[in-house]
């Protein structure tokens, strides 16, 4: 998320060895081929249950599979987007990753995926997933991953502040401002994170790229548009009348809503372990409300899955663990990653009511671009997020600056 998939660690363009300390060896020393996974979990139980899974997979195969889960504890971010581009080729690069859609068409232009096999799911197999999930990692007709987990942002709300769940931003607006005295907060998001902020954009009919027939024209920016005037004028408001505070990010999110000092938030899936562990019952999810034109708010809809690296040695052996993990493990992601399954039925899973409710919202959501023109978008509309909430800048100023600078990065692109 890019949102929270998009924060990386301090000072971290490099993974040092020091960052492969989480290294897990499932069979001994002697086995004759070593798989590296990279993933972001941070969740001790989550892991446990997916190498025994895995070990049922390796069998009598000789293989090693290692796990390197490079998650940002307490911020729920990943160095997956900065460390695979550079670590990709090289002998300390992953075989497999476990990433987000719209990183699939950045990393195809880069040429560090490998194409998935043909006919790698049976007829059987591909009708096992929900409508689009597989299309999902394909770039211009070539399939680069295998779909593993839904997710997208909902509201959440703290039932101990929150009687019932607004069903209108006026509503929530006015119950947000009671709240807000001493150290307890009305609402808390990151304002400034386009992936936060989606809902808007999108509920407002300004997309990154609007589709010509039926494919994305990244040769025109919707964001700067009328309705994305609209849409930041709305969300500058929530900072200007301090709604939510114009310095929200997610690691304040996150502290004070487990503390119970927020009545609301947005966020996503992935937060539902820690955050129900926290509030217990107190905790409540809805669809983000209403916005103000009377259209529904529709953050953006991210699936995430396991691709291949290019530069693997063990591409055949990488494409039968990302296959197995898909049709088996999605069940164990549910249940200890919060996310969503992308099968029709995952087997041995029951959805939360928290999980349930989240499918309500996703059913409004936009599925999240995965062109790798999509990839320009995310610096340029941070800065004029950042610069609208902050009060520095008007909003028709800042998404023409945005969609300036988004204009010239897809133009390098395509030299």
């Amino acid at each position: 998320m890019k949102n929270i998939a998009r924060l990386v660690i301090a000072g971290g363009l490099l993974v040092s060895s020091a960052a492969f300390s989480g290294l897990t060896t499932a069979h001994p020393a002697h086995a004759a081929t070593t798989l590296t996974v990279w993933l972001d979990v941070n969740n001790a139980s989550y892991m446990t249950q997916l190498k025994q899974l895995v070990h049922t997979w390796e069998g009598k195969r000789n293989i090693d599979v290692q796990f390197v889960d490079l998650a940002e504890p307490g911020r729920g971010g990943t160095s997956i987007d900065k460390a695979f581009p550079l670590k990709a080729k090289s002998s300390e690069g992953p075989d497999m990753v476990y990433v987000p859609e719209d990183q699939t068409g950045v990393y195809s232009n880069g040429h560090l995926l490998d194409k998935a096999p043909k006919n790698l799911f049976s007829k059987a197999q591909f009708a096992k997933y929900a409508p689009g999930m597989v299309n999902a990692f394909k770039v211009n007709g070539t399939q680069y991953g295998v779909p593993y987990a839904l997710d997208g942002t909902l509201l959440f709300y703290n039932k101990a502040l929150v009687k019932k769940a607004p069903t209108t931003w006026a509503q929530l607006i006015s119950t947000a401002k009671k709240l807000t005295h001493g150290d307890q907060y009305g609402m808390i998001f990151p304002i400034a994170n386009l992936y936060f902020s989606s809902f808007a954009f999108n509920g407002y009919g300004a997309p990154a790229f609007p589709k010509k027939n039926g494919k994305y024209n990244w040769h025109t920016i919707g964001f700067n548009s009328a309705n994305g005037v609209k849409a930041l004028t709305f969300l500058g408001n929530l900072a200007k009348q301090n709604v939510v505070p114009k310095d929200a990010d997610y690691g304040p999110m996150d502290s004070n809503f487990t503390a119970g000092k927020v009545g609301f938030a947005i966020n996503g899936p992935w937060a539902f372990p820690a955050w129900s562990k926290a509030l217990g019952s107190k905790m409540g999810v809805a669809n983000i409300p209403i916005l103000p034109n009377g259209k529904a708010s529709k953050p953006y809809v991210g699936i995430r899955g396991w691709e291949v690296n290019a530069f693997s040695q063990n591409k055949a052996l990488s494409w039968s663990l990302a296959k197995y993990l898909s049709l088996n493990g999605q069940s164990i992601m549910a249940d200890n990653e919060g996310r969503l399954p992308v099968l029709k039925k995952a087997p041995h899973l029951t959805l939360t009511s928290l999980q349930r409710a989240a499918i309500k919202q996703y059913h409004v959501g936009v599925p999240m671009p995965n062109i790798p023109e999509f990839g320009t978008v995310w610096d340029p509309m941070g800065a004029a997020l950042t610069n609208v909430v902050q009060g520095r800048a008007t909003p028709k100023v800042a998404l023409n600056t945005a969609a300036q600078q988004i204009t010239a990065k897809i133009a390098d692109m395509h030299q």
